[in-house]
């Protein structure tokens, strides 16, 4: 997208390599996962060349189809699925312990039951709260939810933008928000990441 430090330069491949190779000196281990998916990442595709290449307009239909609205697509979809799975292991938590509850009364009333089904039903309870709440459902669709809004806004704007100038700006405002979600997912799951 010959956003700075890549430009318009000839200069521009060669410090595209450099940061892929700063990147990977940063991952360790990594080169080798790039290297099973067919690709180690020493320079620029055929495909980014081509996209340098275009004019104005071309280049901004591509950013806003390949990058932006699947982007957009992925964290729409994300955002469903935790509000669904967090939905989903709150009815759950919330059922066992009535459940339990239900048990507990009928058996006050009529007697024991041959099986003792009210622990489980508490441990499970526990058990599944402990779970959702360890992989913080909510919290995480509340920023994917976030970085879903941002991304429509931003995508307006790369519709409407009419310079170089304009687009620029689009496309660093949404890779950084890509790279805020990103980060945020890698603390929430404690993953290290360079730098």
């Amino acid at each position: 997208m010959r956003i700075t430090p890549f430009g318009d330069g000839a200069l521009a491949e060669s410090l595209f390599v450099n940061r892929l190779h700063e990147i990977l000196s940063a991952w360790p281990g990594y080169e080798a996962h790039l290297a099973s998916e067919g690709s180690v990442g020493h320079t620029a595709s055929a495909q980014i060349r081509h996209i340098r290449d275009m004019g104005f307009a071309e280049r901004k239909n591509e950013y806003i189809t390949l990058r932006q609205r699947d982007q957009q697509r992925w964290y729409g979809g994300q955002c469903k699925s935790n509000r669904s799975n967090a939905g989903r292991w709150f009815w759950i938590t919330t059922m066992l312990p009535l459940v339990a509850l239900v048990l507990a009364i009928a058996q006050a009333r009529y007697g024991p039951a041959p099986i003792n089904v009210i622990s489980p039903l508490m441990t499970l309870a526990a058990t599944f709260l402990a779970w959702s709440q360890s992989k913080r459902l909510r919290g995480a669709g509340a920023g994917v939810f976030l970085a879903a809004v941002e991304l429509e806004h931003l995508g307006a704007l790369a519709v409407t933008a009419s310079t170089e100038e304009s687009l620029r700006d689009v496309v660093v405002d949404t890779e950084e928000a890509i790279s805020r979600e990103h980060k945020m997912w890698c603390v929430r799951r404690s993953v290290k990441t360079p730098g």
